[in-house]
């Protein structure tokens, strides 16, 4: 058990335990805002539910329920690929990290494959897996490599967990056999008129996403960062994010062009990027519909919202910020340079070109 200060007022509370019948440390994790006496108590309620039996209950409901398979452990056999599903579900629940998204992706997965014999899989899955890559997306463009890695990560993710549990003795989905392909970075190449007509367009339209625009093609951010950040985030020029993606909080450098902007944000509003209507503040918690009107106008139809954060990479690596910081900033556990950055690609290209009128 543990309660780690994240922020000011803001508290990290993990509870892990053994449990019977379970062969992997069931866990608990929960962001407590207030006083430490709030967090011990919250740290007692999960130890309850955890030792009370409710260790199987995760975010949201999925088709794949996950109620028996660990329960019952030593009296299940893994016949087929949904079995083996089903084992990994309850898995990733008990230790708190099936989020809605991960479950989405099993529940794909498990209709794909799920038929499918576990004695078969290598084979069938790479006859799938040869159809899937090749069939074009629904906008009738090619997959693009992360996007045909996906299965592949899924897949050998569940067989080594049965390999964990001692059902299978290897993995079947080796990587020798079902190598990943190397991610490049999207070669968005938006011109430094581009983006100003882009900021004229938004500053016409929806001039309340002007500033998370312009933070982000300068911060690597995702837009799930800072959509509902609050003004007791901001410290010392720098905005605290609690939880990344990967679980880790984060701080992300205020820019100097900007500071102005969060100096003036109204007393009342509790949030550093927002909507105001009727004199009442509200988080950009619909960034999507805004931004896609605003970049059609612009002439931008293929700039997505998170291409911003490939744009502030290439913007850091060509300001010469070391990868050490630029990993830090992103949150990134793993060198995820090649992914978000080329420097043989036009955006690259574009950038110094730019820098040197």
């Amino acid at each position: 058990m543990s309660v780690k200060i994240a922020g000011v007022g803001v508290w990290k509370v993990a509870v892990t335990a053994r449990l019977k019948n379970v062969p992997y440390p069931v866990k608990r994790k929960a962001t407590v805002r207030g006083k430490k006496r709030d967090a011990i108590l919250k740290e007692a309620e999960l130890r309850k539910v955890l030792l009370g039996g409710g260790q199987g209950q995760g975010q949201g409901e999925s088709s794949l329920t996950a109620g028996t398979a660990v329960s019952t452990f030593n009296k299940v056999k893994v016949d087929t690929f949904s079995d083996a599903v089903q084992l990994y579900l309850e898995k990733t629940k008990a230790e708190g990290k099936c989020s809605r998204t991960h479950i989405k992706q099993l529940e794909w997965i498990n209709r794909e494959l799920g038929h499918v014999p576990m004695a078969e899989l290598a084979e069938r899955f790479d006859a799938w897996r040869k159809i899937y890559n090749t069939a074009p997306t629904s906008k009738g463009t090619p997959k693009a490599n992360g996007t045909i890695n996906t299965p592949v990560t899924i897949v050998r993710s569940i067989c080594n967990h049965l390999v964990d549990l001692e059902i299978l003795d290897k993995n079947p989905i080796s990587k020798a056999r079902f190598p990943k392909l190397r991610q490049k970075a999207r070669e968005i190449c938006p011109r430094k008129e581009e983006l100003e007509r882009l900021f004229e367009v938004i500053q016409r339209e929806r001039p309340y996403i002007l500033p998370i625009v312009k933070f982000m093609l300068q911060i690597p951010c995702r837009v799930s960062e800072l959509v509902t950040a609050k003004v007791d985030q901001l410290k010392d020029n720098m905005i605290f994010i609690p939880k990344s993606k990967n679980g880790d909080a984060l701080y992300k450098p205020i820019p100097s062009d900007m500071a102005d902007y969060f100096n003036s944000i109204p007393d009342g509003c509790e949030y550093l990027f927002y909507r105001e209507s009727k004199g009442k503040y509200y988080p950009l918690s619909n960034l999507k519909n805004p931004w896609i009107h605003c970049r059609k106008l612009a002439g931008l139809p293929d700039l997505h919202i998170h291409d911003l954060r490939h744009i502030a990479v290439t913007k850091m690596v060509l300001d010469a910020i070391p990868k050490h910081v630029i990993m830090k900033v992103c949150g990134w556990k793993t060198d995820m340079m090649t992914t978000y950055f080329n420097i043989e690609s036009k955006l690259g290209a574009q950038y110094i070109l730019d820098m040197e009128k």
